[in-house]
């Protein structure tokens, strides 16, 4: 599960600043994403 929803807001349960885009662009499938950090490189190689 990458993301909970509360009151019809969603919420991601990894909420570090740093990876909130790359979680985004997960979940929207966004094959134009540009890694800003290694963390990034790390959860896209396991995603």
């Amino acid at each position: 599960m990458i993301y909970s929803k509360a009151f019809s807001k969603k919420s991601f349960n990894i909420d570090v600043a740093d990876r909130g885009t790359c979680m985004q662009a997960l979940l929207r499938k966004d094959e134009t994403y540009v890694l800003v950090n290694e963390s990034s490189q790390n959860m896209l190689d396991r995603y």
